[in-house]
C-alpha cells in the first residue's frame, strides 16, 4: 500500500467530518429531547414510530366514541332506575289495594297512580340535544301521544296516553373499537308490539297495565289477582332493561379499559423509539466535543512539522 502525502490530512478531514456529524446530532437530540428527528436518523425505529402514532390516533378516536356511547347508557340507565321505583311504587300499591275496600283509600292511591303514568309518560317522551332518547335511530317523535294525537305533556290525563304505533327497534350503534360496534340506545316499544321495548315486550303492554290499575282504583274498584300479575310481570320487564344498561355499561367500559391499555403500550412504544435519553446524549455531546477538540490539536501539531524538522 502506497502511503502518500495526503493520507493523513485526508483521514484527519474524514474523522473531523464524522465527529461534527456526531455533535451535530447529539446538539440536535439534546435540543428537542428526540433521538429521531427525521426518517434518516434511523429508517427502521422512525417507521415502526410512525406506525404506533397512527394507532395511538385511531385508539383516541375509539375512546372518544366510547365515552360518548358511554354517556348515551348512562342517561338509558338512570331513566331505566327511575322507571323501576315508578312500577315498584305500582306493584305496591297494587298489592295493597287488593285487600282494602275502603273507597276513599283506594281514590287516595289512584291519584298517586295517576302522577306516576304521567312520570312513565314524561320519561318516555325524554329528549336530549332536541332527540327523543328512545325513539330508537330513526328518532319518530313523539313516543307518547294522546288519544287526540297530540303530544303528551304534564297536563295530559293518565288515561290518554298511548304508545306511538309508528315506533321502531332500531337503534344507533357507535363504532368503539376495531370491528366492535356499541348498541347504545333502547327503545319503549310500540302500541303494536311490533317494535319491543320497555313499555311493551310483545307480552305486557306496560303502559296499559298501569293506566288499569289507575282506572280500577279512580273507581274505587279493588285490583284483582291477574292486575297483580300483570303488574308483577310489568316490573319484570323494567328490570330486565335496568340489567340490560348495567350489563351494556360494563361491557363498554372493559371496552375503554382494553383502548386505554393499548394506548399506554402503543404510547410507551413510540417514547422508546423517538425520546432521547437525556442524561445518555449529554454525556455523548460531550465525549464528541472532547474527540473533536483532540483531533483538531493533534492534527494542528502532526501537520506543522517539516522536513526541516527531521534533518535537525
Amino acid at each position: 500500500m502506497r502511503v502518500t502525502s495526503n493520507l493523513f490530512p485526508d483521514t484527519l478531514q474524514q474523522q473531523l467530518q464524522d465527529l461534527q456529524t456526531k455533535q451535530l446530532r447529539y446538539q440536535t437530540q439534546s435540543a428537542t429531547g428526540l433521538k429521531i428527528n427525521a426518517p434518516s436518523d434511523n429508517p427502521g425505529d422512525y417507521s415502526v414510530a410512525l406506525n404506533s402514532t397512527e394507532d395511538l390516533s385511531r385508539m383516541l378516536g375509539y375512546v372518544k366514541a366510547s365515552n360518548e356511547a358511554e354517556l348515551k347508557l348512562r342517561r338509558n340507565y338512570d331513566a331505566m332506575q327511575t322507571l323501576h321505583k315508578l312500577t315498584s311504587r305500582a306493584y305496591e300499591l297494587g298489592q295493597r289495594g287488593n285487600n282494602v275496600y275502603n273507597a276513599g283509600d283506594l281514590k287516595a292511591w289512584a291519584t298517586e297512580m295517576e302522577e306516576v303514568v304521567k312520570q312513565v309518560g314524561a320519561l318516555a317522551n325524554k329528549q336530549f340535544d332536541g332527540y327523543y332518547l328512545f325513539g330508537g335511530a330513526e328518532n319518530r317523535p313523539p313516543i307518547l301521544n294522546t288519544t287526540t294525537s297530540l303530544p303528551a305533556d304534564a297536563n295530559t290525563a293518565a288515561v290518554d296516553l298511548v304508545l306511538n304505533g309508528t315506533t321502531t327497534a332500531n337503534v344507533t350503534k357507535v363504532d368503539v373499537n376495531e370491528n366492535y360496534s356499541f348498541d347504545t340506545g333502547i327503545v319503549a316499544g310500540n302500541a303494536g308490539g311490533t317494535a319491543t321495548g320497555f313499555l311493551n315486550n310483545g307480552t305486557t303492554n306496560v303502559l296499559s297495565v298501569l293506566q288499569g290499575l289507575y282506572t280500577s282504583l279512580n273507581n274505587g274498584l279493588p285490583t284483582t289477582s291477574t292486575q297483580i300479575a300483570n303488574l308483577k310481570n310489568s316490573l319484570d320487564v323494567v328490570s330486565e332493561q335496568v340489567g340490560k344498561t348495567a350489563a351494556k355499561l360494563a361491557a363498554l367500559d372493559a371496552n375503554t379499559s382494553r383502548i386505554k391499555t393499548d394506548q399506554q403500550l402503543s404510547i410507551n412504544r413510540v417514547t422508546e423509539l423517538t425520546e432521547a435519553n437525556m442524561a445518555e446524549v449529554l454525556t455523548q455531546l460531550q465525549k464528541t466535543q472532547f474527540s473533536y477538540q483532540a483531533a483538531l490539536q493533534s492534527g494542528a501539531r502532526i501537520l506543522n512539522i517539516s522536513l526541516l524538522d527531521y534533518v535537525r
